[in-house]
């Protein structure tokens, strides 16, 4: 017996082509930015916990009941990538005569295994080498298709074992990541930059301005959700009147925001003392702040001392 193994090109392919579009538009968008790469903590759990994400990404945003669920089914598809690496890169036994045979394509095979498998330990690796390498699921996306080619090698593969066992867990894999793609799309999400956004322009006058503020490291682009929101919407108006700062989060020039009238704050996981905040707390009698999500907050100071 011969394995699909076109069949698996034909997925990889459509993986490829699947992320086409962000490789035409979200990398160029990133490398534009100058982003520098990230780094995370690097260990066993960390690298475990990427490699779910790489087909259950955000199973910890529906409740811990459906988590549990989708914990069980990652666990079985995990046992069916193992079935498809044994299938992949070890000999096949056809059912009828139990002989091993040799498969067609093999260097083909062992390289959507490597890269299914391979891809993340190769990053957790180089960021634990070089911490600015940058490593968590996000830098593991190139290993979603092949990484989905193994799982699919895994159930369907013939010749080998277990064909109920392999079955039983196709089914809790597929169900489980059906029921998850359903409430991916349905969930709204966490961080509306977009509709923070709106808000600031829809009260945004001549005498106002905004202050864009991320927890970023260092050397991190600040303030890329006003920039790309605002700059669609509003062109005009979304450099006007926009305060800065420094790496350590204060104003790079703090007596230019006593000449505003209001200073709206679009923050995202900032600490409520970072120094940008405290001087306008100092310049400003009222604070108004206002939930986009988990983390991202509009705070508008008013009512100039």
């Amino acid at each position: 017996a011969r394995p699909p193994f076109p069949r698996l090109l034909v997925a990889l392919a459509g993986s490829v082509l699947s992320a086409l579009p962000w490789g035409v538009l979200g990398l160029r968008a990133q490398l534009a930015h100058e982003l520098a790469p990230g780094g995370s903590q690097v260990g066993l759990a960390r690298l475990l916990e990427s490699v779910l994400h790489l087909l259950f990404h955000g199973i910890g945003d529906h409740g811990d009941g459906l988590r549990t669920a989708f914990l069980v089914g990652a666990g079985c598809t995990a046992v069916l990538a193992l079935f498809g690496i044994l299938g992949l890169v070890g000999p096949a036994r056809t059912p009828q005569s139990g002989r091993a045979t040799s498969l067609p394509g093999v260097p083909a095979r062992v390289l959507v295994a490597g890269f299914a498998c391979l891809l993340p330990i190769w990053m957790a690796t180089a960021a634990w080498l070089q911490p600015r390498s940058g490593f968590d699921w996000r830098y593991l996306i190139g290993a979603s298709g092949p990484f989905a080619a193994v799982v699919a090698a895994g159930a369907a593969l013939p010749g080998l074992p277990a064909r109920g066992v392999r079955r039983a867990l196709t089914a809790a894999s597929v169900g489980t990541l059906l029921l998850l793609a359903a409430l991916t799309v349905r969930h709204r999400g966490h961080e509306d930059y977009a509709a923070a956004t709106r808000s600031i322009l829809a009260d945004l006058g001549p005498g106002d301005a905004v202050l864009a503020v991320d927890w970023q490291p260092r050397l991190f682009p600040h303030g890329i959700g006003w920039e790309y929101y605002a700059g669609r919407a509003a062109p005009e108006r979304s450099r006007a009147n926009e305060l800065r700062h420094t790496d350590d989060f204060r104003l790079l020039e703090p007596p230019e925001a006593a000449s505003f009238d209001r200073v709206f704050c679009l923050l995202r996981s900032v600490p409520n003392e970072v120094a940008c905040l405290e001087h306008l707390r100092t310049l400003f009698a009222t604070e108004r702040a206002r939930a986009f999500g988990r983390g991202l907050y509009v705070v508008t100071f008013s009512d100039r001392r």
